[in-house]
């Protein structure tokens, strides 16, 4: 059997190990009642009024948010399946697995590297931090998102490595389909720029130590100029849906100004570092985390840490690439 497939279908068993059984759960009763089981435009299925509405801006005066490829998704599970959560269910691990399929082909096809490339979609496909995003039907625009995202990432490498621009214009394509799932991914313009440093090199022609064995062939080094420019696509993309995402958010920008500006960096950074620690370390997981007072020391702990590690990161961005793009990239 032929590496890929076999990496493919192993990424596939792992998935379906862990979240086929998700196939069998009902909905909850936080989120899941207001966005589908009560919301007579989601179950009511796909129909012109509801398609209408899904990609109108109601949906951000009653669910502070606009995301109509998500609401999409779900009219559909609810034409196919009916209103039992089993098929909903389905459709998030099969999202799931999509996305982790895409991971894996992005990260061949930017490395090389197979075997490597395979254990980091795998942990990606099963690790715990990823559980709430599969199993709650709510989360769908997580994992439709993210999806779109690492299928973006992957048209890229295929564009850079390939040097065919239908594959630029599918990366960008890709890119509007995840903001319209969800705007999480505004930062994919600047992920593509790491991208463009390691793995893809295209920054500099065999500057870092681990290039030493790379064939004369490697193509020279493209300027910042034009990658930035490459990148205003997506940049326009982001600066659009970072104005969405400010104005439907408005009520929790409004709750988190009660806060000073010093208190709510040293809560990004406390709360950032947490995020490392269950990254290695995924115990105390929950579907919510109340809001706890950060004290000045453990804030100010939290964010010595991060300079740190940012500086660290740097610091070996020539010897060791993959740290600088790895860190960056989380």
């Amino acid at each position: 059997m032929r590496p890929h497939l076999r990496n493919s279908l192993i990424l596939c068993i792992l998935t379906l190990i862990v979240y086929a059984q998700t196939c069998s759960f009902g909905f909850v009763t936080i989120d899941d009642p207001s966005w589908i089981v009560n919301n007579a435009f989601v179950n009511s299925g796909v129909n012109s009024t509801n398609v209408s509405w899904a990609f109108s801006f109601n949906t951000v005066d009653a669910l502070s948010n606009w995301m109509p490829f998500t609401f999409l998704s779900l009219m559909i599970d609810a034409q196919l399946f009916g209103m039992g959560g089993g098929g909903f269910h389905l459709t998030n691990v099969l999202l799931h697995c999509a996305s982790a399929l895409f991971l894996y082909a992005a990260l061949v096809q930017m490395t090389g590297a197979t075997t490597k490339s395979a254990i980091v979609a795998a942990l990606f496909a099963v690790h715990p931090l990823h559980v709430e995003s599969v199993a709650w039907v709510t989360e769908r625009k997580d994992v439709l998102s993210l999806c779109f995202g690492h299928a973006a990432i992957w048209a890229y490498a295929m564009y850079v490595t390939a040097a065919r621009k239908k594959y630029y214009l599918a990366s960008v394509a890709l890119f509007l389909c995840s903001l319209l799932s969800k705007q999480t991914l505004v930062t994919l313009p600047f992920l593509l720029l790491l991208l463009d440093y390691w793995p893809l090199r295209r920054t500099a022609a065999r500057t870092h130590a681990h290039d030493a064995a790379v064939d004369e062939e490697q193509p020279a080094a493209v300027p910042w100029r034009r990658l930035i420019i490459e990148k205003i696509p997506f940049l326009i993309l982001t600066v659009l849906f970072c104005g969405l995402a400010l104005f439907s958010q408005a009520n929790p920008m409004e709750f988190s100004e009660q806060y000073s500006i010093p208190y709510r960096v040293l809560n990004a950074a406390t709360s950032y570092m947490e995020y490392v620690g269950k990254t290695f370390w995924p115990a105390g997981l929950s579907v919510f985390y109340p809001h706890r007072t950060i004290s000045p020391l453990a804030g100010s702990f939290a964010s010595l840490f991060l300079l740190l590690a940012c500086g660290l990161a740097l610091w070996w961005r020539r010897r060791k690439p993959y740290v600088f793009t790895g860190w960056f990239w989380f």
